[in-house]
């Protein structure tokens, strides 16, 4: 059993991993709410809080002033959203001997650093709680050109390495399918594909992506009983399933 602190670290601050299964969201209640129906994607889609064109997209934060305190404002590129958020240093300690670490600190790293990780005992959006260990990290990329078209190279700062990240859009000069686009952080939570409270559960990675007052949401809350705030071909919108 892996301790919940380890490294001098909280599970709270602790850098997650969602190749092991963490999740840092679940799904809230959804609000009933109006909008009109389209096809996107196989799905049924909706507008959520945008049915009548008014969703205004939350950007993140601009500056340290607009985080709580201990956190800082990290944005995807100078003009593109931010998030506030607790800095993830690297452990220092092993609190368990023999407790599952793959190191004590960054000195036992042959590559990377060492960090606290989270991740869940299951599978990714399942059941079976969380255990923290640390483990040797390494960067997986230095610039958009280390990653596959559509993704960038996530800044420093917001997990313990950077990885690539899908992205649709970098800023909101990039949406541009439609009046007062923007340019969005998504993701990172569980849904149930088979309808709220039941079935098979599907994770949303983290990713950029566009969002319009026409049809726009950021969370399952934004859109209509039943339904889900999911992407499709860059854009997110309310859909009737979570794919």
């Amino acid at each position: 059993m892996c301790c919940q602190a380890c490294g001098g670290q909280s599970a709270s601050n602790a850098a997650t991993s969602t190749s092991g299964g963490a999740i840092n969201e679940g799904t809230g209640g959804r609000p009933a709410s109006s909008g009109g129906l389209a096809s996107s994607g196989g799905l049924t889609s909706v507008g959520g809080t945008a049915g009548t064109g008014s969703f205004v997209a939350d950007r993140g934060c601009s500056s340290n002033a607009d985080c709580a305190a201990g956190d800082v404002c990290l944005r995807y590129s100078p003009d593109g959203p931010g998030e506030c958020r607790e800095p993830v240093v690297p452990a220092t300690s092993c609190t368990t001997p023999n407790g599952g670490d793959q190191c004590c600190s960054s000195a036992d790293c042959k590559n990377g650093s060492c960090f606290a990780i989270v991740t869940a005992a299951g599978p990714v959006c399942g059941l079976g709680g969380y255990r923290t260990a640390n483990n040797c990290l390494a960067d997986l990329c230095q610039a958009d050109a280390d990653c596959p078209a559509g993704q960038l190279c996530r800044p420093p700062g917001f997990g313990a390495v950077r990885e690539c990240l899908p992205a649709a859009c970098r800023t909101d000069s990039d949406c541009t399918a439609g009046p007062g686009g923007a340019c969005i952080a998504f993701g990172d939570r569980c849904c149930s594909r088979d309808g709220i409270g039941g079935g098979s559960q599907v994770y949303r990675r983290k990713q950029l992506a566009c969002v319009y007052p026409s049809d726009g949401c950021q969370r399952d809350e934004d859109c209509p009983s039943s339904h889900y705030c999911v992407v499709v071909a860059g854009r997110a919108r309310c859909a009737d399933k979570c794919e």
